[in-house]
């Protein structure tokens, strides 16, 4: 769950074993992308993107979690 408030986000994730959660700045936004990144370490970002109505993240910290690169599907609540 990405939860985003002015200038600020807060990046949860709940796993088998742990729930990770990580404060966020904003680094740029703009109609179809935002860029977070983890707050004292700007080499940890989150990106979302809008493309044909679906949002899309793509995240070095996650990359680094799963040992994977990935996308993600997110859904608006």
């Amino acid at each position: 769950m990405i939860t985003i408030k002015g200038n600020n986000a807060t990046f949860q994730l709940e796993g088998y074993n742990e729930v990770i959660n990580k404060k966020s700045l904003v680094l740029s936004s703009g109609p179809n992308k935002i860029i977070l990144y983890e707050k004292n370490q700007k080499e940890s970002k989150f990106t979302i993107t809008k493309s044909n109505n679906k949002l899309i993240l793509t995240s070095d910290l996650l990359n680094k979690i799963t040992g994977e690169v990935e996308t993600y599907k997110l859904e608006k609540n």
